[in-house]
């Protein structure tokens, strides 16, 4: 196989390691594109490729993708955040009236990370592109922080948790905030 790209980064706060990797990518010699994902003292995990049946609906369905599916097309060019977003708010939007998952969402902060991301040469970490929901009980920097509770309905922290930040720094998108029972004991909040 031909290594095709490597990509290497770590996140330090505090003098502590929150991640390490190294990011690698191969074509065989069949044309499969393969990826390996290597933390420090840890085994590599091989990504092989996935095929499905149902491949064309896949391309249609970016949202269907597995998180290291759309990682590795996002690195591949063959898929762009952006499009995983929308895909992702799509669905949202089809389903949230019966699952009721969400407390509140930002999709224009979404599509501009995404848009950021797609203007990068090379990914900028593990999680490059992909979107994700914050539990309401963690703080975010620009969505109100309720902790389910209706008496923090408005109450927005102006800053992002240490975790939100770590995961941001690895390319992940924040799409919004799910719901959480009150103060995180009890029943659901919404």
């Amino acid at each position: 196989s031909v290594p095709e790209a490597e990509r290497t980064g770590s996140s330090q706060s505090s003098g502590r390691s929150f991640f390490a990797f190294k990011l690698h990518q191969f074509i065989s010699g069949a044309g499969h594109a393969y990826a390996t994902l290597e933390a420090p003292g840890r085994r590599s995990v091989i990504m092989p490729p996935t095929t499905y049946p149902g491949e064309a609906r896949m391309a249609k369905s970016p949202n269907k993708l597995t998180a290291s599916e759309a990682v590795l097309r996002m690195a591949q060019k063959r898929l762009s955040a952006r499009d995983l977003v929308e895909a992702c708010l799509d669905r949202i939007e089809h389903r949230e009236g019966q699952v009721h998952a969400w407390e509140a969402l930002d999709p224009e902060g979404a599509r501009k990370r995404a848009d950021v991301l797609d203007k990068r040469a090379k990914p900028v970490g593990p999680l490059h592109g992909i979107p994700l929901a914050v539990k309401d009980i963690i703080s975010t920097r620009v969505m109100p922080t309720t902790c389910g509770s209706p008496i923090y309905r408005d109450h927005v922290v102006g800053k992002d948790a240490a975790c939100v930040s770590q995961l941001v720094k690895a390319g992940a998108i924040v799409l919004g905030k799910s719901v959480t029972t009150e103060f995180a004991g009890g029943h659901a909040g919404k």
